[in-house]
């Protein structure tokens, strides 16, 4: 499971950028942008980020799963 290739997959899906998430979360740009880059995601942000982005949580991780 790749959490960071899940965010930045939704990122370019829906058009938005780092700030946006950092906005939509109340959480520092910095803060995304660990996200972004390999930084620890809880249970609780992976689901913020899913209903961010409108989407189940299921459909959020399988974004960053391998293409077969």
């Amino acid at each position: 499971m790749n959490l960071e290739k899940s965010l930045r997959s939704a990122l370019f899906k829906n058009n938005k950028k780092i700030n946006d998430v950092a906005i939509g979360l109340n959480v520092t740009y910095q803060h995304a942008s660990r996200w972004c880059n390999g930084g620890n995601i809880t249970i609780n942000n992976l689901k913020k980020l899913a209903d961010f982005f409108d989407m189940k949580l299921s459909e959020f991780i399988a974004l960053g799963e391998p293409e077969v």
